[in-house]
């Protein structure tokens, strides 16, 4: 797990949390923040979707990126 934080731009926030597990699917990958979406099978699907509610009720954004090699969600928020 790889985890990095900056400021920019100036007054942005954006904090990378990464990992080299397998890559997310890219059928999946525009629809892992909605509810109920999940490939595990005792998953709810509701983890990354809770995340994406607390980081917008924070005037935030959550996205992701995915490849082979690497997995990376960033967190952007505002300072001010």
């Amino acid at each position: 797990m790889y985890i990095s934080g900056s400021e920019s731009p100036p007054g942005i926030l954006t904090l990378n949390i990464s990992n080299n597990g397998p890559k997310i699917p890219d059928d999946v990958l525009p629809n892992i923040f909605e509810p109920f979406i999940t490939k595990k099978k005792r998953g709810t699907g509701l983890g990354l979707f809770v995340c994406k509610e607390i980081v917008l009720k924070h005037q935030g954004t959550l996205s992701c990126h995915s490849t082979d090699f690497l997995t990376t969600f960033s967190i952007q928020l505002k300072t001010k």
